[in-house]
């Protein structure tokens, strides 16, 4: 069997064992990049409802659960502009047409959509919908 020298062995540890110094300092002292600030309406998304209902193969209930989740820990407080929707109520009005009994989607996103995010089109809308299921809730009432 063939083994290789001690010399070869060294040269080969040095060389490896440079390169990850030379590595790590370039990890350690790169430069710092100026990060982007994109306005939340652009970073987030919401799924075609048409798209999601057809291929969520009857977990219309899990899904919206999800969303509700994804929703509560992206949540901004960002106003939006007069007359514009935010993305809240686009993912807020999803979960309604996957689960429309889920009441604290019409209650919760309402107060969301009305107070924190200014979006009272978006609003009214949602406690609009919440009203034809739940039509005696003294909350969506407000």
């Amino acid at each position: 069997m063939i083994k290789p020298s001690d010399t070869t062995f060294n040269k080969s540890l040095t060389v490896t064992m440079s390169v990850f110094i030379v590595i790590v300092f370039l990890q350690v002292n790169k430069p710092q990049q100026n990060k982007v600030n994109l306005d939340q309406n652009e970073v987030m998304y919401t799924l075609s409802p048409e798209f999601l209902t057809l291929f969520s193969i009857g977990q219309e209930k899990a899904i919206s659960g999800y969303l509700w989740m994804k929703t509560l820990l992206d949540i901004d407080t960002k106003h939006v502009n007069k007359g514009q929707l935010s993305w809240a109520y686009h993912r807020f009005n999803l979960i309604s047409i996957l689960n429309d009994k889920f009441y604290e989607n019409y209650l919760y996103g309402g107060i969301h959509l009305s107070i924190a995010k200014d979006d009272i089109i978006g609003a009214e809308k949602i406690y609009r919908k919440g009203l034809i299921f739940y039509p005696k809730s003294q909350d969506l009432l407000w």
